[in-house]
């Protein structure tokens, strides 16, 4: 047994990063009408939309159940990104 100490888990949940994970997916839907890309795509995007953004302000990340860090502009322009993908991919209001 090792007597070294293991490095941390960081396990926290970036907005910025996740919403690039949604426009990633619905770019794969559209070059390969695979619909699990989409599903997965509107999946994140509701985390997103109910984690994540608390009295329409947008937060940087998401950890042990709740938000962490105020948004920065980089989270806002991916989020507002990943929502146009989003539609227009689907047509969908939301």
């Amino acid at each position: 047994m090792s007597k070294r100490e293991l490095p941390g888990i960081d396990n926290k949940i970036i907005t910025s990063w996740n919403a690039l994970i949604v426009i990633g997916l619905a770019d794969a839907y559209d070059a390969f009408e695979y619909k699990d890309y989409l599903n997965r795509a509107q999946k994140v995007f509701d985390f997103l939309e109910q984690k994540l953004i608390v009295k329409d302000r947008v937060y940087h990340t998401y950890q042990k159940g709740s938000v962490k860090v105020e948004g920065f502009i980089e989270d806002y322009a991916f989020l507002i990104a990943a929502a146009l993908k989003l539609y227009i991919t689907t047509t969908e209001i939301r």
